[in-house]
């Protein structure tokens, strides 16, 4: 019972996650805007955007951050439909 919590709280948790992007600051200093990061033992699993998915080893990922730009704009969006209805 409490494993089946533990994998349902998981997934909604997963699932909140990956409702915003983030950007992914590579070692090489290259970034990345992606919809979902999963880190599984020495490798992370990035999904981009457009479907596309990307298997790094963990040291070539330097930080995550959320995308602040992109929940803003949802938001600015939001308030404008609103003003305009």
């Amino acid at each position: 019972m409490l494993r089946k919590l533990a994998s349902l709280l998981l997934t909604l948790l997963s699932l909140a996650v990956t409702a915003n992007a983030s950007i992914v600051t590579l070692a090489n200093g290259r970034t990345l805007k992606v919809l979902i990061v999963e880190r599984q033992n020495e490798k992370v699993h990035l999904r981009l955007q457009n479907g596309t998915e990307i298997w790094l080893p963990a040291d070539a990922v330097q930080s995550v951050s959320s995308d602040e730009v992109d929940e803003f704009h949802d938001k600015f969006l939001e308030q404008d439909v609103a003003a305009h209805q």
